[in-house]
């Protein structure tokens, strides 16, 4: 599952030759093609993706809840520190507002800022 932003309502107040339409057709067609990259590179049938405009904290629980999905695998960037407050952290969002079970996976060479020997 992929999930892209909507077009942002004010840009058209403060660029008035700004087509949101355009934008918004050039957005989902990037977010399609890699979409259907990573479906090749994986063996994947098109029936098993989904691409939808919205938040990935809406789209994704939405879709779990009608798929009745017992488990959602969510890859992370792994933010941590002020990046992850203001950036924010999506599986974290997520997390909140999904019924089943979520499995996020760190990307490789991802560093846990905690120390394990002083973990509890």
């Amino acid at each position: 599952m992929n999930a892209y932003p909507v077009t942002p309502a004010n840009i058209t107040i403060e660029l008035p030759e700004f087509d949101p339409s355009t934008y918004t057709d050039a957005v989902r067609g990037h977010h399609l093609t890699a979409m259907k990259a990573l479906r090749q590179k994986h063996g994947f049938d098109e029936e098993f993706t989904v691409v939808e405009q919205g938040l990935p904290e809406d789209v994704i629980p939405d879709a779990a809840k009608k798929l009745n999905s017992g488990l959602v695998i969510l890859g992370t960037t792994g933010r941590t520190g002020l990046s992850a407050v203001f950036i924010g952290n999506t599986a974290e969002h997520v997390i909140d507002k999904i019924d089943c079970d979520v499995l996020a996976l760190k990307p490789a060479g991802y560093v846990s800022p905690l120390d394990p020997a002083t973990a509890i």
